[in-house]
């Protein structure tokens, strides 16, 4: 009798066994549904006027005084993320900004030239022109908390990078009509590929589905840089060079620094999509000739900021 109930505990056991590795078997059979996220990005901001210093005529911050501390800008972005499963995923990422053709005047009638007393008039122009194309591919790795989503990411990132200020200047004085003109040319290109990481932070849709995300990466990229510059001075004051003309151009292998940031408020129409608006910059150092501080005691980042618009939708 008691060797019966054993016999029937024990086929109990192995029957429950045998289901419950039937359906765990079962899930990890069952195929994973593979999601994609496309994601927009449009922006409106500002550009440093990293040349302003260099050609203010007081030095310092005159030169920013005269032509403006920054320029209007814009930037895109578009990505795909496909994920790969237990909170991984792949990002394909291009992204750009530049900005408009700009030029910022400044004008005097002020001052005097020589013992005569004569005044002068003086007038100067610059423009501050930057655009970049990069490339992103990178992995990622999410961490599901309470308060929300943290995802770690690394990869890789290209970056094509272009920026040229011209400046022109002008003085003349009024009685004698004898003056300087000056005319600079600077222009820079790098291309390079580098590592970056970073994390960032989503809380998911919330109260009235809206929430909250940010992200922050860095890179180093490293490449090729090349400066060319150019300068004219042409003099007709008496005792003075008629003409001075001076070109260089030089191309060297750099380490560019950049960093990215941005901050959005996001709204949820569904689970599947998702609108944001916020902030978000990109700095960069020594990409250009400007920032460069063998050839510019005033060298400074590049800073690309503004407010952004995206849209993202899964499928």
């Amino acid at each position: 009798m008691k060797i019966n109930k054993i016999m029937t505990s024990v086929s109990a056991i192995a029957l429950s066994s045998a289901a419950t590795g039937a359906a765990v078997a079962q899930e990890a059979a069952a195929p994973y549904a593979e999601k994609y996220t496309l994601s927009f990005e449009g922006a409106f901001g500002n550009l440093d006027n990293a040349p302003a210093d260099k050609w203010g005529a007081s030095g310092g911050s005159g030169g920013q005084d005269k032509f403006g501390a920054k320029s209007l800008s814009y930037a895109g972005a578009i990505s795909l993320k496909r994920d790969l499963g237990q909170n991984r995923d792949v990002t394909f990422a291009l992204s750009f900004a530049g900005n408009p053709s700009n030029i910022q005047n400044f004008a005097s009638n002020s001052g005097f030239i020589g013992s005569g007393g004569s005044g002068y008039n003086y007038a100067s122009s610059l423009t501050n022109d930057l655009s970049f194309g990069a490339m992103d591919v990178e992995m990622g790795l999410t961490r599901n908390l309470s308060v929300g989503d943290v995802r770690f990411f690394g990869g890789i990132r290209g970056l094509a990078m272009n920026t040229s200020s011209d400046f022109l200047a002008d003085a003349t004085a009024d009685k004698t009509g004898v003056g300087v003109s000056i005319e600079a040319n600077v222009h820079s290109s790098f291309v390079g590929v580098g590592p970056r990481a970073g994390v960032g932070f989503s809380t998911g849709p919330k109260a009235a589905g809206f929430g909250l995300s940010a992200s922050v990466a860095a890179a180093a990229l490293f490449g090729q840089r090349k400066d060319d510059v150019l300068f004219n001075l042409e003099n007709n004051v008496s005792g003075g060079p008629k003409s001075i003309s001076q070109a260089e151009s030089q191309t060297e292998f750099q380490t560019v620094m950049n960093v990215d940031g941005k901050l959005s408020l996001d709204y949820y129409f569904s689970e599947q999509a998702k609108a944001s608006l916020g902030y978000q910059a990109r700095q960069f150092w020594n990409v250009d000739y400007w920032l460069d501080d063998k050839s510019n005691d005033n060298a400074n980042p590049r800073l690309v900021d503004g407010v952004f618009i995206g849209f993202s939708t899964s499928f």
